[in-house]
């Protein structure tokens, strides 16, 4: 991994800049990687000697991006490339323009060794020796914040293995139904073996039963986990914010233009992340209702199939048993003595 620096000119902006945007590598393990100092209004990374910041790799196109300063605080990053450029792991499209907010890792190429972080730094025009953010807080927050992911990921995967299982499970309960009911009328032999099968139905119905208390209870344990991560977040943002507000040893105008700018930044990050969370649940909530609505669906088709069984099982028994009963030995004999047979005379003509 190799990078140099062409010589660059101070962001000719008529603005008071306190605050420098900083790609804080997030390569831990080559020692040669390095930070991004962004401190021109159109910034561009590239392998072409042009660039303000040459990445000697040919994973990286040779104008691979812009990061461009529109006013007001606001950054964004324009692909150029043709190997890809990334904004936490979703991919730009060619020639498409997004922001850049603090705590976004943007990534070029897909080599993880070129992926950053991007944060706000103290300029040194604020008459203060020049404080750099605490690298060791980002790498924790952004491992945080993957394992965050990785987690809800993963938890949402197993509710969704365990819905398709139970569908899968109750699909070939009713196809086993259906096969028992077309049977009925071909076994002679062996009704109790059909009744057997017919119990075993209802134990699996049982097992269905205590699979849904099972997958609710994950769910509670999810939305815990979950709220426990926004806790330690919002703790982080907290430390992170005073860290910052007590490194400034500024004047009395600059201070508080600094935290005007620090305050309206970090407001803009926790309302992504708020939102962010609140989708996530809101998404966890309606997949929860579809999975508990499927389950009881499938749990009462699955009775009412059971108790059909049962009553076509009740009325063939007794049908069978009254058919039994007629074709007893001694049955038919004694319904032929029992007949007497009555001839009726024409007497009309006798009178006569």
């Amino acid at each position: 991994m190799e990078t140099t620096n062409m010589k660059r000119r101070s962001i000719p902006d008529n603005e008071v800049k306190i605050l420098e945007p900083i790609l804080v590598t997030l390569n831990r393990n080559d020692s040669t990687a390095r930070d991004i100092h962004i401190d021109k209004p159109e910034f561009k990374i590239g392998r072409a000697r042009d660039n303000d910041e040459i990445i000697l790799d040919l994973l990286i196109s040779r104008k691979h991006c812009v990061i461009r300063y529109q006013g007001n605080g606001e950054w964004t990053i324009k692909d150029l490339s043709s190997s890809y450029t990334f904004v936490n792991d979703v991919v730009l499209e060619l020639g498409s323009t997004r922001k850049i907010f603090v705590g976004d890792i943007i990534q070029f190429s897909t080599n993880s060794d070129y992926k950053y972080i991007f944060t706000l730094n103290l300029t040194e025009e604020t008459n203060c020796k020049r404080q750099r953010i605490d690298k060791q807080l980002f790498y924790e927050v952004f491992a945080e914040q993957k394992t965050s992911v990785e987690t809800q990921k993963s938890q949402r995967k197993e509710l969704q293995d365990k819905l398709e299982n139970k569908q899968k499970e109750q699909l070939e309960l009713k196809e086993e139904l259906n096969v028992l009911l077309k049977q009925w009328d071909m076994v002679h032999n062996d009704k109790e073996g059909l009744k057997n099968r017919i119990e075993k139905l209802k134990d699996k119905i049982a097992t269905g039963n205590n699979q849904e208390k099972h997958l609710q209870s994950m769910y509670s344990e999810l939305l815990k986990k979950f709220k426990n991560e926004k806790t330690r977040f919002e703790i982080r943002l907290s430390e992170e914010r005073e860290k910052w507000q007590e490194a400034l040893d500024l004047s009395k105008q600059e201070k508080k233009l600094v935290e005007i700018k620090m305050r309206k930044q970090m407001g803009k990050w926790r309302e992504e992340q708020q939102a962010g969370w609140k989708s996530l649940m809101e998404n966890i909530v309606m997949e929860e209702k579809y999975i508990q609505a499927q389950l009881l669906t499938e749990k009462i088709e699955l009775e009412e199939k059971l108790k059909e069984t049962e009553k076509a099982l009740k009325d063939k028994e007794i049908k069978s048993e009254s058919i039994q009963s007629k074709n007893a030995p001694g049955s038919n004999m004694l319904q032929e003595d029992s007949c007497i047979v009555l001839e009726v005379l024409d007497t009309s003509n006798l009178l006569l």
